[in-house]
């Protein structure tokens, strides 16, 4: 997608839910159309808020039947996220005998195949035990290193610290698919993805710490309950809305659960609050930018980088604001979607005006540079890197900016 190439209209997401078999028989792979089923559940409605009884309805069996395959709901979407990764595991096997760009094409095309894979991962796997996170952790981070080893092979001047980083970046701008609804041609949109992930691996990252953009907090304050919102969301952030108590928010801060309730009704009132707080700001924040520079290549470097200062200093607040979402009632959930869908399109006219691609294309690669980011400092020991700031910076830049390859 280049230039002003038209907008593809066929679907790239995959169906969700599978038709179910009818009731009564028993097909040979039972245990994948309950996998497959509970992943699109799951999707669509979060974790917290599909049963067994659900998944069992949505394959058309009996509430016993997955009972036979899987221990409960959490060996289920266990099993999902494992799943998804071997699917990349496979894409990686043979990575050393293979070029790198040969290695980001497959995994571009197995990004769309496990388009779900990226909000079960980060989101959902919050709720799973501990020790079940653990384990698919591992995956991730051995899958991480095979593609670092595989980026640093074809950029042998890269360190392996910085190899790693990239490598997690390009996960990231891979995975970012997962969080919308976008429509591509199949082949263009692998494509576009493989172009994203290409342009990733090849920014050079910072080697020196770069001061941070000192986000402006004054309006925010640093009374009682603001700090009960940025407690609450750290929590909500790492653990999942759902899995956070009242109390456990308050001894965050040394305070009784009872004593949060001089400051809000509720739970849902502290999500309500630190989504808004967020994406107030956010929003805020784009308006000034828009308003002081004159040329939309100004606008996007700057945004970009009070992005990164941004989900650095408050990486609970935008964790929140991604994944928890709809925990939110009805109308709020209604309204924020709105207000977020109105901000991802008004990054995406910056990158149209300032790059001339299309309005689809643009809006794909602002959810890869945004998710990016959110994942980078949501992983604790990249949040902790020296360097990680400027070069996620770098990276934004390079692909809101950066004039993407022609497709054949």
């Amino acid at each position: 997608m280049s230039g002003s190439t038209a907008e593809p209209g066929t679907a790239a997401r995959p169906v969700l839910l599978p038709a179910p078999p009818k009731r009564g028989t028993r097909p040979g792979n039972r245990r994948q159309t309950i996998l497959a089923a509970a992943a699109g559940l799951f999707y669509r409605r979060g974790y917290g808020n599909v049963a067994m009884s659900d998944i069992s309805n949505a394959v058309n069996v009996t509430a016993a039947a997955p009972y036979r395959h899987f221990a409960g709901k959490s060996d289920i979407l266990s099993a999902i996220v494992r799943d998804g990764f071997v699917a990349f595991e496979i894409v990686l096997a043979d990575a050393e005998s293979r070029g790198l760009d040969s290695v980001l094409t497959d995994l571009a095309a197995t990004a769309l195949d496990q388009r779900q894979l990226g909000v079960l991962w980060q989101r959902e796997s919050r709720h799973l035990p501990a020790e079940k996170r653990a384990v698919l952790r591992h995956q991730l981070r051995a899958l991480t290193h095979t593609l670092a080893h595989s980026i640093q092979a074809s950029r042998p001047s890269l360190d392996t610290a910085n190899a790693d980083l990239i490598a997690w970046c390009t996960w990231g701008a891979l995975v970012s698919a997962s969080f919308h609804d976008l429509q591509a041609d199949r082949v263009a949109f692998e494509a576009l993805l493989c172009d994203i992930a290409q342009q990733v691996t090849r920014v050079d990252p910072y080697l020196q710490v770069v001061d941070h953009y000192v986000w402006n907090t004054e309006s925010v304050g640093t009374s009682r309950r603001e700090a009960v919102l940025t407690a609450a969301a750290g929590l909500f952030a790492t653990k999942g809305y759902a899995s956070v108590t009242v109390d456990e928010i308050g001894a965050e801060l040394g305070l009784t659960g009872p004593s949060i309730y001089k400051h809000f009704d509720s739970k849902q009132a502290i999500l309500r609050a630190a989504i808004l707080r967020a994406a107030g700001q956010l929003r805020a924040d784009m308006a000034a930018v828009i308003a002081d520079t004159a040329k939309p290549s100004e606008s996007i470097r700057t945004l970009i980088d009070r992005y990164v200062s941004f989900s650095m200093t408050n990486n609970g607040l935008v964790g929140t604001l991604i994944g928890d979402i709809d925990h939110l009632d009805e109308v709020t959930r209604r309204d924020t979607r709105q207000l977020q869908d109105l901000y991802i399109s008004q990054w995406g006219e910056l990158v149209i005006a300032a790059t001339h691609v299309g309005h689809t294309a643009a809006e794909v690669r602002v959810w890869a540079a945004l998710t990016m980011i959110h994942d980078a400092v949501q992983t604790l020991h990249l949040r902790a890197l020296p360097n990680v700031a400027g070069t996620l910076r770098s990276i934004g830049h390079s692909l809101l900016l950066a004039s993407p390859r022609r497709l054949g």
